[in-house]
């Protein structure tokens, strides 16, 4: 990859998220490479003007970046109804990455909102995919599904994650099962696969137990790298590794890190509402948002 390349980043964001979108690209432009030059396309609906005007206001301080918006209004309905109790309907906008939204792009890296990053977001965007269509972390919580063989309801019917894998999702490789909060597209080599509408056509085919991730893995499971689980380090692992059962603890002692490049808030738990684990890399930088603002 040359590095003297603009760094392509995307989010996908509501009005809702909108104040916790801010903060993790207020921690990526801090820990940016200051030599390089990016921008952020933020794909939204119903994002106030007040949002859009912080969000500018931070960019205006560090002068490497620019930030865009694109409505994404007109093709809501077609995504809205794959939501639960804490996925929006904006975290499927990710899909048309995969189209002529991104036409002009080689390489785009998606972020999740419920991020910090704490690394410099440029040693990911430049990994060489070795000829993969895309680049993500490993889901590390189906570890954990897989051992205990717990239930997973797909159209009423209790599945094991392997099967559901396996026989529902139809995918080879369990093991590149991914998170899909941090994705790195080559843009070039995913268009020889699939399309922005080819993928909606597949999110709405069934109701997925994991809405566009599964989507996405089913696209990408024979053409995904794995990245090491620093870029998107879930904070759940740190519940599984000081877990009281000695067996959960040693499962995923391989997958505990102590340095970050990207911290990764999943589930309904979230660090604005309650006490998570590694939930003061985010309070850090909220604080430090509001002292610049």
């Amino acid at each position: 990859m040359e590095k003297n390349n603009p760094i392509t980043l995307c989010y996908a964001s509501d009005e809702n998220y909108a104040p916790h979108m801010t903060v993790s690209i207020y921690s990526l432009m801090c820990n940016a490479d200051k030599s390089r030059q990016y921008e952020i396309i933020i794909l939204h609906s119903e994002l106030s003007e007040q949002s859009k005007e912080k969000l500018l206001r931070i960019s205006e301080k560090f002068p490497n970046f620019t930030v865009r918006f694109v409505d994404m209004s007109t093709v809501h309905d077609s995504v809205k109804d794959r939501v639960s109790t804490y996925i929006t309907a904006a975290t499927n906008y990710r899909l048309f990455i995969l189209g002529e939204l991104f036409g002009d792009y080689d390489r785009v890296l998606y972020i999740d909102c419920d991020t910090i990053i704490e690394g410099d977001i440029s040693e990911l965007y430049d990994m060489n995919l070795e000829g993969r269509a895309i680049a993500a972390a490993e889901m590390v919580e189906a570890r954990h599904y897989i051992r205990t063989k717990r239930a997973l309801f797909y159209d009423g019917t209790p599945y094991n994650f392997t099967d559901y894998c396996t026989k529902i999702l139809e995918i080879k490789h369990i093991e590149r099962y991914f998170n899909a909060g941090v994705i790195l597209f080559d843009l070039k080599r995913c268009r020889k696969l699939t399309s922005d509408k080819a993928a909606v056509e597949l999110l709405n085919r069934k109701k997925w137990i994991y809405n566009d991730q599964d989507t996405l893995n089913i696209l990408f499971n024979d053409s995904v790298k794995m990245l090491d689980l620093k870029w998107n380090y879930t904070h759940n692992i740190e519940q599984f590794c000081t877990s009281r059962k000695p067996t959960t603890r040693e499962l995923f002692a391989d997958a505990r890190r102590t340095e970050y490049g990207v911290i990764h808030f999943i589930s309904s738990k979230k660090p604005w509402h309650a006490d998570v684990a590694l939930g003061e890399h985010y309070h850090k930088y909220q604080k430090q948002l509001q002292e610049v603002i």
